[in-house]
């Protein structure tokens, strides 16, 4: 992109978000003691577009077992955090060391979603039993009245399984060698614009 345009436009505004999950175990007989840790996990989930901070990018789920952490991206970016599992600790390698990283997971497969996504809460509802499809919800435009959610039903072989994201970031790596946003040609006012004479013939 040429130095004129990024003047006219400006940089897009990022948000980076870091995910921490603490799950405390409450004694029943003192509650003045202090609570017992089970679960504590911190993940980097990167950076975002995010214009609207009042409109937060990222929306939660809930299973008996499992929290779900979708982000707006016009990719599916949703991470499972398992609950079920015995006392763990977990902080991504990018926030400090790593240990029990089986514990976040995210689909294998590469989903696409609308671009205007980036803009819009998207929420992940997991399956209510084994076997039956996920779905995943765009809500409405900010400030548009008139624009409609989005629905996608996703199965289990849609999402190619849950795996661990260190996995996942790796895959996307050798997949795509620059960013994602390198699929899209930027435009150049020094090179896209083209001015054709209009002539105009008399008969």
């Amino acid at each position: 992109m040429s130095e004129d345009v990024r003047m006219i436009f400006g940089e897009k505004p990022r948000l980076c978000l870091i995910l921490h999950v603490l799950v405390m175990k409450i004694c029943e007989e003192k509650f003045i003691r202090q609570p017992d840790n089970i679960m504590n996990i911190t993940v980097d989930l990167g950076c975002c577009e995010k214009p609207l901070i009042k409109q937060l990018p990222f929306t939660f789920t809930w299973s008996d077992k499992e929290l779900y952490v979708t982000v707006s991206s016009s990719r599916l970016r949703v991470y499972r955090v398992d609950l079920s599992g015995d006392t763990a600790t977990y902080t991504d390698e990018k926030c400090g060391t790593e240990a029990q990283s089986h514990l976040v997971k995210t689909p294998k497969e590469i989903i696409f979603l609308p671009r205007s996504a980036r803009n819009r809460k998207v929420l992940f509802q997991p399956p209510s039993e084994p076997g039956k499809l996920s779905m995943v919800i765009i809500g409405p435009r900010p400030h548009q009245s008139d624009a409609s959610s989005i629905a996608l039903y996703l199965s289990d072989q849609d999402l190619g399984g849950w795996v661990r994201l260190k996995d996942k970031e790796l895959a996307e790596a050798n997949l795509f060698s620059c960013h994602f946003n390198e699929m899209h040609e930027y435009f150049d006012a020094a090179f896209d614009c083209d001015i054709i004479p209009m002539i105009h013939d008399k008969f």
